[in-house]
């Protein structure tokens, strides 16, 4: 948790920041697993702070299938198959917008803005159940997958009319736009999602006062939670497999178009 701040860059088996560069094994969700040589080389502070959460070895705990892959084996290995849901959104997230670009030559989603990228390196799935960073996760897929999608764009194709009223409306252009296309089926849960994500922070899920009535039936008759204080660790990893898994369909779909 300490280095998801926005100053440090987690991706698959690798943490940089301006203080640190490490490789370890985060494709664990109970633990992390690094090797006692690369602690020799940590700032004290940094050191501490890791000896202090050292823990004996689970049994059966060894380095993940990723890693040996990657690093002991040196074969191939699936970024989108292998390691944590956060991981594995984020690594797809960064393959969609290359491949939909160097398709189209123009983003589905806009990226973020370079004052923004911070809020993807923050969010991840927490250790334990925490509020907070489930706010964070919520607010910032709905940045970058709702209010972030390339309405303007889309609407300049003119592949299909629109009521005036519905116009303004992103998530159902976004779900016009992929059917014209073959991406989705009509109704597909993909939109439903993104219309979850949305309503979830629109209907006041926050850290910082109780949850509306609203969230919390999005999150127990969706999502399948019936208390989200005691279910944000659980939540926040179904929120970034539903995230993933819609990239991943798109990516698909995309390949076969």
């Amino acid at each position: 948790e300490k280095y998801y701040d926005g100053n440090y860059n987690i991706t698959d088996f690798k943490l940089d920041g301006r203080d640190i560069s490490i490789t370890f094994d985060n494709h664990h969700k109970e633990y992390i697993v690094i090797s006692c040589y690369h602690l020799r080389d940590f700032p004290l502070d940094h050191y501490e702070h890791w000896r202090s959460y050292n823990i004996i070895p689970p049994i059966g705990g060894n380095f993940s299938r990723g890693f040996n892959q990657r690093f002991l084996i040196g074969c191939y290995w699936n970024s989108e198959e292998v390691g944590t849901p956060d991981l594995q959104f984020k690594n797809i997230l960064m393959k969609f917008q290359d491949q939909f670009y160097n398709k189209n030559k123009w983003y589905l989603f806009k990226p973020l803005a370079t004052e923004q990228t911070h809020l993807l390196k923050k969010i991840h799935i927490p250790s334990k159940n925490d509020l907070a960073v489930l706010t964070d996760i919520v607010g910032t897929l709905s940045l970058i997958l709702c209010d972030n999608i390339n309405v303007t764009h889309i609407k300049s194709l003119g592949l299909f009319s629109m009521n005036k009223e519905d116009k303004e409306k992103k998530i159902l252009i976004l779900s016009k736009y992929l059917e014209c296309e073959g991406l989705i089926e009509e109704h597909d849960d993909h939109i439903t999602f993104l219309l979850k994500l949305q309503a979830m922070r629109s209907k006041g899920l926050s850290s910082s006062h109780p949850f509306s009535t609203e969230a919390s039936k999005i999150v127990n008759d969706y999502f399948g939670f019936e208390d989200i204080n005691s279910n944000s660790q659980n939540l926040s990893e179904s929120i970034f497999i539903k995230a993933r898994d819609f990239l991943i369909s798109l990516c698909e779909k995309i390949a076969i178009v």
